[in-house]
């Protein structure tokens, strides 16, 4: 794989977030796929590091918290190798009407043609539900 067919897995992946298909984005992914986020483990669960079989679950659980899904915008991105560092911005509704908004940096690592790893720092002040002015 080159760097721009990984950046495209990138656009891909979070297209699919973005529109709820957590099917085609876990297909995506290693089976092995380790998924990382730095932070309060009382925030979000997969503050620390999960599996692929946890991340679905939290997908599940996340997106219904949103009236019409969580738009994720990637707004730039660089590759090198077998990585792609991408800063992304997400938006949405949740189900009390308020609107969402975080800012995201990814570090993907690719392996076999797919998605083998994911650290996502997130802006932590939003991350427990406070939108954004």
């Amino acid at each position: 794989m080159t760097t721009e067919s990984n950046k495209e897995l990138v656009r891909k992946f979070l297209h699919c977030f973005s529109t709820r298909d957590v099917a085609t984005a876990a297909q995506l992914t290693t089976d092995d796929l380790k998924w990382w986020m730095g932070g309060r483990i009382e925030l979000f669960p997969l503050i620390g590091g999960a599996p692929k079989n946890a991340i679905s679950t939290v997908f599940d659980e996340l997106l219904p918290e949103t009236r019409h899904g969580l738009a994720v915008e990637p707004l730039d991105m660089i590759a090198e190798g077998d990585k792609v560092a991408c800063e992304a911005v997400t938006r949405g509704e949740l189900g009390n009407a308020r609107s969402y908004s975080n800012e995201y940096h990814l570090l993907f690592t690719f392996r076999d043609g797919k998605i083998a790893s994911v650290k996502e720092y997130v802006g932590m002040l939003y991350a427990g539900g406070t939108s954004r002015p």
